[in-house]
């Protein structure tokens, strides 16, 4: 039998290999989506990851869904919406006009503005410093917005789908904080992302999209690139989080944001993205700002 002190150590052990797991898998999803775009449409990515990640969480989904209150259906719907299914397709939009790496790091604008939509929409009150890091990460995400890998300055507008992604993060996250907080995490992600699944599946019915376009070895490569994306990327990491979040603090399991960005752009880089300094300093912004709005909770 395990002494106190051993199984401490070993959960301890678990959670960090955990956490190193899930920063590699969601630091990584960007290139996926990249390398699936190079064969695919917006639409047939954003499609395919959402019904590969579907077909791992549904068995678990249906099982669950007996536990969860009638009255909780409807901020669970919206919940797979804004969590899932709405910024799947905004992400892959995106980042058919931006590079990986600049993606990868203004998805990490998503407590910032998930501060921002609490004191705007749920009463949420706000201390100076959460403004200052609030208005650091804004500046930074300027500096990735604007100017290019020419170093010219020049809006890019693919770069607001992103931000409106990170909105709908902003608001699912307050949603479940405000509405669904007494759901079992591991419930809620499973039905949230089945439901986004099921969704994303009857959109190829509807509009006939092709999500088996397998027949060159090309193509084979971006499919499996999706759906490492779908199984792994979503389904696997949001368990993976949730089990981190249930045996160790909000604090450490929110720090995976400051490196999520960082494999981001070492994956970006890797494959031939070019980055200036201002976009450096403006990565650097973001994490700071990051830091500041989880160690001001």
């Amino acid at each position: 039998m395990l002494s106190t002190s051993t199984f401490r150590y070993t959960t301890a052990t678990l959670v960090w290999i955990a956490f190193v797991l899930l920063t590699l898998t969601w630091g990584s999803s960007f290139i996926l989506i990249k390398k699936g775009l190079q064969n695919y449409s917006t639409w047939q990515v954003a499609t395919l990851r959402l019904v590969s990640a579907s077909v791992i969480m549904i068995p678990l989904a249906l099982f669950y869904i007996r536990q969860i209150p009638k009255e909780k259906i409807q901020y669970i719907v919206l919940s797979s919406l804004l969590s899932m299914f709405i910024p799947a397709y905004l992400f892959c939009a995106g980042q058919t006009g931006l590079s990986s790496s600049i993606v990868g790091v203004l998805n990490a604008l998503t407590p910032g503005f998930t501060f921002l939509v609490g004191v705007a929409f749920f009463h949420q009150k706000s201390k100076w410093i959460q403004i200052a890091g609030l208005l650091l990460g804004l500046t930074g995400t300027l500096f990735l917005i604007l100017i290019t890998a020419q170093g010219t300055v020049v809006i890019n507008e693919y770069a607001i789908l992103i931000v409106l992604a990170t909105i709908s993060y902003g608001f699912n996250i307050n949603i479940i904080k405000n509405h669904l907080s007494s759901i079992n995490p591991v419930h809620l992600t499973t039905i949230t992302v089945s439901i986004s699944g099921l969704l994303a599946l009857l959109y190829s019915i509807i509009t006939q999209t092709n999500l088996l376009q397998i027949t060159t070895s090309e193509e084979r490569t971006s499919f499996a690139a999706v759906v490492t994306l779908g199984v792994m990327g979503t389904a696997f990491a949001q368990l993976v989080f949730n089990s981190i979040i249930k045996v160790s603090s909000a604090v450490f399991s929110s720090s995976v944001t400051y490196f999520v960005p960082i494999i981001a752009v070492f994956w970006g880089v890797w494959d031939g993205e070019v980055l200036l300094l201002w976009h450096y300093l403006g990565i650097l912004l973001i994490i700071i700002s990051v830091f500041i709005l989880n160690k001001s909770r």
